[in-house]
């Protein structure tokens, strides 16, 4: 290999095994199956549900 593509392909390789790096805070690690354990929904304002009414009524063909 020449020494010119020595540092660019170095500098993939860290990057691209960099980015497999396990972010365990960012997922449940205990699930129950069939169980939803997100955060629970807010209601729509009744604004809210209108606009997205109007949103709908545009997208109609």
């Amino acid at each position: 290999m020449p020494r010119t593509l020595i540092l660019p392909t170095l500098l993939l390789a860290l990057t691209a095994l960099g980015a497999c790096q396990d972010h365990k805070d960012a997922r449940p690690l205990h699930t129950e199956k069939g169980a939803y354990q997100g955060a629970p929904d807010t209601r729509l304002s009744g604004e809210q549900v209108e606009a997205l009414r109007q949103r709908s009524f545009i997208q109609r063909f």
